[in-house]
């Protein structure tokens, strides 16, 4: 767990670069908004995320990786694939690479989420260890995923990265844990990146992990 990166954007702080366009800056914020962000140097450079915000808004943008969280309080709004979404608390985002989407509070109160952004080698392999085969790149069909028992696991994973001292839990645990998202809620198509509706059929087994 290094080069962790803390801002307050009630001071006006730009948004890490890594999460957000090149050419937006975050705009003034009310108190209570916060930031914290950090790579996993032993993980590839794992991005990771913790945030809340209220009035702070996300131009359109895409990852070239994945982005996966959980809202823990509030809810978010983003457009996505030519629709608008809301994700209310104690649902899961999942955002496929190179899609473009946006970001702001669905409410007053803001939003407070964890979030991944791992790439997309590691949903390969998470994807190997949910179908114990070779397997394409994961697509999720659906952005706002309603699942308590795995947002429950998502979450702790999410905590265990940021306080775990072992390489080797951590790695479990993220890999084990987007294996059971794979299985639960992906298909694998040949992904065209950036938008594309073209798939084939090939779908991954939605077997049921032990809930919690």
């Amino acid at each position: 767990m290094e080069e962790h990166i803390y801002s307050d954007l009630s001071r006006n702080q730009p948004l890490p670069r890594q999460y957000a366009p090149r050419d937006f800056e975050a705009e003034p914020a009310r108190t209570g908004e916060q930031v914290t962000f950090w790579r996993d140097s032993r993980l590839s450079n794992l991005e990771v995320l913790r945030a809340t915000f209220i009035t702070h808004t996300f131009a359109p943008h895409t990852h070239e990786g994945y982005a996966i969280g959980v809202i823990e309080e509030g809810a978010e709004r983003f457009k996505y694939r030519k629709a608008i979404h809301v994700a209310p608390q104690g649902s899961i985002v999942v955002i496929n690479p190179a899609e473009m989407h946006t970001g702001e509070a669905a409410i007053q109160q803001g939003w407070s989420y964890r979030m991944l952004y791992p790439e997309i080698a590691l949903l390969q392999r998470a994807a190997v260890d949910a179908m114990e085969k070779s397997s394409g790149v994961p697509f999720f069909p659906e952005p706002v995923i309603y699942d308590p028992a795995l947002a429950r696991l998502l979450s702790q994973m999410h905590a265990a990265l940021a306080t775990s001292s072992s390489v080797l839990e951590r790695e479990s645990l993220l890999v084990w844990a987007l294996a059971h998202l794979i299985r639960r809620h992906a298909e694998t198509p040949l992904l065209r990146f950036g938008g594309g509706d073209e798939r084939c059929s090939g779908v991954l087994s939605r077997r049921s992990c032990d809930r919690a």
